[in-house]
């Protein structure tokens, strides 16, 4: 594919339920690092930028050789922010990977890139989900919950959850991550256009495509990977990495080195 890919990571300082939340230390690293080591390693990427809210993350990014810019407080989504970024990119595509998904793999981040098909859509849009294994997670509100159909295109999403169990009980539910993949104009529509009605009621921020008639596509995928929301979030992250890189040895490799090695 000849496309120009660029990941933008937005990362708000000031988060409501965890305030500093891309700072926060997980192995002897902040957050923003794990998340940007996830997409550096991505050879097909053209480029990777954070984009934040606050000069303390810009200062940690460079501190790190992690590229960042500052972006306004007032903005209220993730993909409003990354339009800000987008912006100052020029790129065909634009991946969009929140900055509190330090676990996130690879091959998810690279699931939301469109197919040769889909690259004749002029507006391009298509999330991450996976199926959801722990009955709790369907209540808890923090979860975006997706319903699709046969062709995996959205047809409804919302916090609480769907579809509702009248007719049978043993049903999957799925959810939307923190990844996700625009076009260059479905990015700068999004951006431009007001915040609807849905989206404002439910606060999910796709809802301004599907209330305008742009068609998400989404990409299920099986991933253990957590948004850190909460403090319980971040222990179990900790732990995950813990376990999988040792304390001493949290480092995921760089771009450079990976290629060098490879």
């Amino acid at each position: 594919m000849n496309k120009k890919i660029s990941i933008i990571i937005p990362a708000r300082y000031n988060s409501t339920r965890l305030p500093g939340k891309p700072l926060l230390d997980i192995c002897g690293h902040p957050m923003i690092w794990w998340v940007y080591k996830r997409c550096s390693v991505l050879k097909s990427i053209d480029k990777v930028i954070v984009a934040t809210d606050d000069d303390r993350v810009k200062i940690v990014c460079e501190q790190n050789n992690i590229p960042a810019i500052i972006t306004s407080i007032d903005i209220s989504t993730p993909n409003d922010r990354a339009y800000k970024a987008a912006k100052t990119i020029d790129s065909d595509y634009y991946i969009v990977v929140n900055g509190d998904e330090p676990l996130i793999p690879e091959d998810t981040i690279l699931s939301v890139v469109p197919n040769e098909t889909e690259m004749s859509e002029e507006y391009f849009c298509s999330y991450a989900i996976t199926q959801i294994k722990d009955s709790a997670e369907v209540i808890d509100y923090s979860n975006t919950k997706v319903v699709f159909n046969k062709n995996k295109e959205v047809m409804w999403i919302s916090r609480s959850p769907i579809p509702y169990p009248k007719g049978k009980l043993n049903i999957p539910y799925y959810k939307m991550l923190g990844i996700a993949c625009f076009s260059k104009k479905s990015l700068f529509f999004y951006g431009e256009t007001e915040r609807s009605e849905l989206e404002l009621i439910e606060e999910i921020d796709p809802y301004r495509f599907l209330e305008n008639g742009i068609k998400i596509h989404v990409r299920p995928c099986e991933t253990n990977s957590v948004s850190v929301d909460t403090q319980k979030d971040l222990q179990h992250v900790r732990s995950i990495i813990k376990e999988q890189f040792g304390y001493e040895d949290c480092n995921l490799g760089s771009r450079s080195n990976r290629e060098t090695n490879s």
